[in-house]
């Protein structure tokens, strides 16, 4: 048999036993509909944030939202969000003194860089666990959820819930591939929720690129179901409440 030929029938025999792997991802991805991102510059997304029903710790957040102050530092600025909406007890701010909040230099105690160094976190960011680490460095309560080892309805209802007023603060951890953006992983916290269109609202801190988005629940759980190649895991996302002691 000419050589040609036999390549063209291994090749042919190859992607025949490939195929049980390779149908059930293809049909998965054809399902999914096409990725449907709602950015908050225009009537559709003032209309979403005007019907829901679900976002009780939306001004708090606003009132602290900020964009991260170095290229990766998403991760810091969304645990300060967290931590300013939640009420937490922040270190001294001497730019305002007496007053004072957390922002991405005072969250930096000893017990948070105890969890990863400024120059490590300029260098590759922060993983999910990393973020929970120093939201605990500050006194609260952090439940971390990788996506694949909690399903997406279970998603769906710890970030309604801490919506609805339960006390928490939702974060999220997703490749920002998986929303049709372009970037790496990324760190935000959760805003609100449109029951009629299953869209969550996130409050994006990285505000000189991307505005806040209305996300489908499963569009989000599908980028957050990505590897961190840094932690070894799944992204995911945080649940995040004041402690006890604060």
């Amino acid at each position: 048999m000419p050589t040609d030929r036999r390549h063209r029938l291994a090749s042919a025999l190859l992607l025949l036993a490939l195929l049980p792997c390779l149908l059930p991802a293809a049909l998965a991805d054809a399902a999914r509909p096409q990725i449907d991102v709602v950015f908050a510059t225009g009537a559709e997304a003032d209309a979403l944030l005007a019907r829901a029903e679900e976002k009780a710790p939306f001004w708090r957040l606003v009132r602290g939202f900020v964009s991260e102050r170095e290229l990766t530092f998403c991760g810091v600025a969304t645990a300060a969000m967290a931590l300013n909406a939640l009420g937490v007890t922040p270190p001294p701010s001497p730019e305002i003194h007496p007053f004072s909040v957390f922002d991405q230099h005072n969250i930096f105690t000893a017990e948070a860089l105890a969890v990863e160094s400024v120059g490590d976190i300029l260098r590759s960011g922060l993983t999910l666990a990393e973020v929970a680490g120093i939201l605990r460095a500050h006194g609260a309560e952090v439940g971390v959820r990788h996506a694949g080892d909690a399903p997406l309805e279970q998603f769906r209802q710890e970030a309604r819930a801490s919506l609805r007023g339960d006390g928490s603060i939702v974060t999220v951890n997703f490749a920002r591939a998986g929303l049709g953006m372009e970037g790496p992983g990324h760190h935000s916290p959760l805003a609100a929720y449109d029951a009629e269109s299953d869209r969550f609202l996130i409050l994006d801190v990285t505000r000189y690129q991307f505005p806040p988005s209305w996300v489908r629940a499963a569009d989000l759980y599908h980028a957050m179901h990505t590897r961190d190649d840094d932690a070894g895991k799944n992204r995911g996302w945080l649940v995040v409440r004041k402690g006890a002691n604060q």
